[in-house]
């Protein structure tokens, strides 16, 4: 910018993160995956959007068994996955500026007041 980038460096590495296994679930621009270490490890459930779809899910998994990834769909998730996979954290991280739900949206397979309560 002031005529120094010759003269200015800094040497840098790239992130080395394990590859894991990923199983898509669904199709589309933002399949629901599942990325497992090989290794014994807490499942953990990540609710999230672009930001959270490609980088976090590989740092994650080197410290757990397994990963999940679905998008948020502005609250219209699928639930039912959490029961399908019995995750030990559920971590809801949209990052983008659309953090809220749309109106009447509510995650599908959610249970409804009396279903939880007959849990």
């Amino acid at each position: 910018m002031i005529g120094v980038n010759d003269d200015v460096s800094e040497p840098f590495e790239q992130l080395a993160l394990p590859p894991g296994s990923r199983v898509d679930l669904t199709g589309g621009p933002f399949p629901t995956y599942v990325t497992t270490s090989g290794t014994p490890g807490e499942t953990i459930m990540v609710i999230g959007d672009s930001f959270t779809m490609f980088w976090l899910t590989p740092i994650l998994v080197k410290h757990a068994g397994r990963v999940i990834w679905l998008h948020h769909k502005r609250c219209g998730f699928d639930w039912t996955l959490i029961d399908r996979f019995q995750p030990d954290e559920v971590w809801w991280m949209p990052t983008e500026r659309y953090l809220l739900c749309s109106p009447n949206v509510r995650p599908e397979g959610f249970p409804t007041a009396q279903q939880a309560v007959t849990r």
